[in-house]
């Protein structure tokens, strides 16, 4: 069945010659600059947005993913094997999305990077890291464990670049 009988009318054509012209034009860069960017959403998201662009990190420092693993086991206590599990074990995911997010926000590593390292889903990866931010939004002494940890691992670190 095709046209009325089915339920959808004819099928319209569209021979607008602007359209047509433009076809061949292909990706141009003019239409693919930012102009205006604005934010729709309730207040706090907007501050959360905004926020997130002020906390970047501007210097990057030369710190490995095992540097960060045993750091990890020194302040929290969470064994390198269960870092490397498969399992779903919360420490282990605990100790992964730690390195991602100090990996991140410290040394520049892509949660991609990261995840490959451990052998996880990128998805994963950054599902641990916003459960951790939450985390540390929420539990003040958590958060102090972890500025702890900052501090000691960029200590004596070379920095790499400055933003």
């Amino acid at each position: 069945m095709v046209g009325k009988e089915c339920g959808r009318g004819p099928q319209k054509q569209n021979n607008d010659p602007i359209s047509i012209a433009r076809i061949g034009q292909g990706w141009r860069k003019d239409l693919h600059e930012v102009k205006d960017q604005r934010f729709l959403g309730p207040e706090e998201f907007i501050e959360e947005i905004q926020g997130g662009r002020q906390e970047r990190v501007s210097r990057v420092y030369k710190i490995s993913l095992e540097d960060m693993i045993e750091a990890i086991e020194g302040q929290f206590k969470i064994r390198r094997s269960l870092v490397y599990s498969f399992s779903r074990n919360r420490e282990g995911a605990l100790g992964r999305s730690l390195v991602a997010y100090l990996g991140r926000r410290w040394a520049g590593y892509s949660l991609r990077v990261v995840a490959d390292h451990f052998g996880r889903d990128p998805v994963v990866i950054s599902v641990g890291v916003k459960r951790l931010e939450e985390r540390l939004g929420a539990d003040r002494g958590f958060s102090q464990r972890v500025e702890i940890l900052e501090k000691n691992l960029i200590h004596n670190k070379k920095i790499i670049k400055v933003n």
